[in-house]
């Protein structure tokens, strides 16, 4: 065999033709497994071994996968994103943020907090479990049909009612540590309990049959701090008396004020009957009244009041006696007289 021999020239382009082929080896090799920054297909683009993304996914039509999506970034969906099954996200880190309409066919479970700063549209039931399930909104609940709530519902704004609010005799309650304001009708069937103020603008009307209104405390009408049990400032009007005490007949009417009499003169240890008329200011008496008396410091000495009684609307008869043992003449003079009342 004879030996090769190769000038130096000769050598360098033998080499040069070497690195060449293998650069365009590697090349070809390399641009079958990375592309460029964009893929454009007419047809499918099917992907058999794991396919990792760096940057993002644009698509106008439809992704299907058959088996597990994760997503450790971002996903974001113009269109409808459809979960055939399970969709799950970790409860330390994954969000689930739909801007549009999240619509469940079946049941929608969620094990962490879940937050709508929109509208929550329920057109079936919605259900939280007794001891952990919380539904916090810092806006509007709406219900155009029943909502039920077995357990306890906190309310740290306005609780607002259009239609019926309906709670069962048996453990339902409504506390609030604000004010319940009713524009229209307020109508309590059962026993209603305040631990604070009641303040009525308008009519506070109970049944006559069973109705009540206890209170451990004090009532003020039309004053916001009464001193009494029952605390009236202004004029009292009852329709059906009054009862002071727990045995007696009512007061259905009192009336009380001045009356006058003109100057009388009797003798020693005799009576008469005179007739002691109402000033202007105090009339309203009526025959059905019993009358009380009593004297005012004008009146003469050695007089006494024996009787009175109301003989007429606004006038009083009275009977007054001479108690003087000495047999003379005496004179009551044109006095006022204290009267009251009552029926």
């Amino acid at each position: 065999m004879k030996g090769l021999s190769l000038s130096k020239g000769q050598f360098f382009s033998y080499v040069t033709a070497v690195l060449l082929s293998v650069f365009f080896v590697v090349a070809g090799v390399f641009g079958a497994s990375t592309v460029g920054p964009n893929i454009s297909t007419g047809g499918t683009l099917t992907v058999d071994g794991a396919s990792t993304l760096t940057g993002n996914v644009a698509m106008s039509g439809t992704l299907k996968v058959t088996g597990i999506l994760n997503a450790s970034s971002t996903g974001l969906f113009d269109g409808d994103f459809v979960v055939g099954k399970t969709a799950t996200v970790t409860a330390s880190t994954g969000n689930l943020a739909v801007k549009g309409t999240l619509s469940a066919s079946s049941t929608l479970v969620v094990s962490g907090q879940s937050f709508i700063y929109g509208n929550a549209n329920f057109n079936g039931n919605a259900t939280v479990t007794a001891s952990t399930g919380d539904l916090a909104i810092k806006g509007s609940l709406n219900a155009s049909s029943t909502l039920v709530v077995t357990g306890i519902s906190s309310h740290y704004g306005d609780l607002k009612v259009n239609g019926f609010a309906t709670t069962s005799s048996s453990n339902g309650s409504i506390a609030t540590n604000g004010n319940i304001n009713a524009t229209g009708t307020l109508v309590v069937t059962g026993i209603s309990t305040l631990y604070s103020d009641l303040r009525i603008n308008g009519f506070a009307t109970t049944s006559s049959s069973n109705g009540n209104i206890l209170t451990n405390g004090s009532i003020g009408i039309a004053s916001t701090s009464p001193v009494t049990a029952l605390g009236v400032t202004g004029t009292t009007t009852s329709s059906a008396g009054i009862r002071i005490g727990g045995t007696g007949s009512p007061i259905n009417h009192l009336v009380h004020g001045i009356c006058n009499i003109p100057s009388t003169t009797t003798v020693a240890t005799t009576s008469i009957s005179i007739t002691c008329t109402p000033s202007a200011s105090f009339l309203g008496v009526e025959p059905s009244h019993r009358i009380f008396m009593s004297a005012t410091g004008t009146f003469a000495t050695r007089f006494a009041i024996i009787g009175a009684s109301s003989t007429a609307a606004d006038v009083i008869q009275i009977t007054i006696i001479n108690l003087d043992s000495q047999g003379g003449l005496r004179t009551t003079g044109d006095v006022g007289l204290n009267f009251m009342g009552i029926k």
